[in-house]
Order: structure tokens, then sequence, then C-alpha cells
């Protein structure tokens, strides 16, 4: 019988992926509701089946820079439990 062989993903290669994707993520969302904010808003009004008329919005660079930091822990921490879970049952 042929010895199977199992890949073990890199726990800090994942998280550190996973950070860039969500910080990238969200850079990408950030520009996209600057350059184009009545779109955004439809688009969100959509996704959450919200008025958004009656709260009020506030862009600014400190709302993208803390959303950008949260995007990047929220992921490298996505990316830790997924690595850590694969090899965990990956083990024979």
């Amino acid at each position: 019988m042929a010895k199977k062989t199992v890949e073990i993903v890199k726990v800090k290669a994942a998280t550190y992926a996973g950070a860039v994707v969500g910080a990238t993520i969200s850079l990408l969302c950030a520009i996209f509701v600057f350059g184009t904010p009545g779109y955004s808003m439809m688009a969100t009004q959509s996704l959450f089946h919200m008025n958004w008329s009656l709260a009020p919005m506030a862009f600014s660079a400190t709302a993208v820079v803390v959303g950008i930091i949260a995007a990047a822990v929220i992921g490298a921490v996505t990316g830790y439990l997924i690595a850590v879970s694969y090899n965990y049952f990956a083990k024979d």
C-alpha cells in the first residue's frame, strides 16, 4: 500500500496571508466608497436591507486606517485558525 503524504500548512505564512488579504480587501472597499459614495451606499443598502439615509455616515482617513487594521487582524486570525485546523485534521 502506498504511503499517504500530507501537506502541512505553515501557520505563520497562513496568518500573514490572511492579514494581507483582509487589509487589501478593506483598502479596495475604501477606495470604492470614496470614489463612488452613491453607488456604494446603494449596494450596501441592498446587501443589508436597511435605509442608510437615516444613519449618519462619516468617511475619513482615520476610519479607513482603523478599518484596514481591523480587517488585517481578522484576516490574520482567520488564516491562523484555518492553518491550525487543517494541520490538526490532516494528521493520520
